[in-house]
């Protein structure tokens, strides 16, 4: 799973930390170590032809189980840094890279607990000052990793001085799968969203953050979705039909152990004017496509938000993957039709990530996804849309 920050289209800054982000996802694949060889020179290419750019691709610190990534500006300096979480299953300690605005990183700061099983990172202002902070989405610990420390999930709070984060004193609960986020009132306060693992139907949660970085302990809402959803693995949060209100999209995983046709792989949840959120709008209604990756982007120049979804593999039977998938806002429905949805990719990728960037400076938002255990892909976007 990538965190996406607001990328500026046009900014070389930002497009070269973005080149960076890819090309660690690519070096710290879950593979196997013979894979791991024969993945670290594969190009990024555009959908299934030759390489649209020459990457200079080098790894950034040591292998470790490496599970998500983040970029924000930890110092402000002006340059984006990276944010590594570690550990899943396994557990590691978390870490970050300064960016020395010369196209080359510091040597990684950690912090967290050295042994947590993170899953997800999201960056935001999170209390009242101007200082990134971090929200840290832990997941389950195997037995057979015996060093792995169960611990709840975090928020880091920025100092603004070196080694920057230190932990609040609010936890959430462990064994998610994703995090996100977002403002869902009217206070103009981060609040913390969280998808679960293994807890259909209640798989999205959401906290309230109180101010200066302090959250309620106890659930501000949990949105149920289907039956068949073992994991909410994706979240994404937006004003999505331009109400002036927060919007929620949740991509989930079926089970591995059972195949229920109700499994919803992306659900909507719009924000209602008199609060809380309406019920789930299911898209791609299938036991055997999943979604374990998100971004949100004008891709058709509408002015609304579109959806675009990373659907790779794990389910049996189609393990190998599935196309990925743009989900274009109806503006006459004032919601998406996965009827009109856009198939793209070869349908045997392994998607992982997706993120959205103007990455040949033609004025039109192309989009990268991330692969395990094969080549990624830049698609850029033609004259047509």
């Amino acid at each position: 799973m990538v965190s996406n920050m607001n990328l500026q289209r046009n900014s070389h800054r930002n497009l070269r930390a973005l080149i960076v982000t890819f090309t660690i996802l690519i070096h710290l694949s879950s593979c196997n170590e013979t894979e791991k060889q024969s993945t670290q020179n594969l190009p990024i290419g555009e959908g299934q032809g030759n390489p649209v750019f020459e990457f200079t691709s080098y790894p950034i610190g040591e292998p470790a189980p490496t599970t998500t990534i983040a970029l924000a500006d930890i110092n402000n300096d002006n340059w984006l840094d990276i944010i590594l979480g570690n550990g899943r299953h396994s557990g590691g300690q978390n870490g970050y890279f300064l960016n020395t605005g010369k196209s080359s990183f510091e040597g990684m700061v950690q912090f967290g607990y050295e042994y947590s099983p993170t899953i997800g990172i999201a960056a935001a202002y999170i209390n009242d000052d101007d200082f990134i902070d971090l929200l840290v989405g832990n997941g389950s610990c195997k037995d057979k990793y015996p060093s792995c420390e169960q611990v709840p999930s975090l928020v880091f709070l920025n100092t603004g001085n070196p080694p920057y984060f230190i932990e609040s004193s609010s936890d959430f609960p462990s064994k998610l799968r994703s995090v996100a986020l977002g403002d869902f009132g009217t206070d103009e306060l981060t609040d913390v969203l969280l998808g679960s693992s293994k807890g259909a139907p209640q798989s999205v949660i959401g906290y309230k953050n109180l101010g200066q970085g302090n959250f309620d302990e106890n659930a501000d809402f949990v949105l149920t979705q289907s039956s068949g959803t073992a994991a909410t693995t994706a979240l994404a949060v937006a004003d999505l039909n331009k109400d002036g209100i927060s919007d929620i999209v949740a991509g989930n995983r079926g089970s591995w152990s059972s195949f229920e046709s109700t499994i919803h792989p992306l659900t909507v949840f719009f924000g209602l004017e008199q609060g809380g959120f309406s019920d789930g709008l299911a898209l791609d209604l299938d036991m055997h496509y999943q979604t374990l990756g998100l971004a949100l982007a004008d891709i058709n120049n509408d002015g609304y938000l579109d959806i675009i979804a990373a659907r790779g593999g794990e389910t049996p039977p189609n393990s190998s993957g599935q196309q990925n998938k743009v989900y274009l806002f109806n503006e006459a429905s004032g919601d998406y039709d996965d009827n009109s949805a856009i198939l793209f990719g070869t349908g045997n990728d392994a998607s992982r990530g997706v993120a959205i960037a103007d990455m040949n400076d033609d004025g039109r938002l192309d989009i990268l996804v991330s692969n395990e255990c094969e080549a990624s892909y830049i698609y850029l976007q033609d004259e047509k849309g």
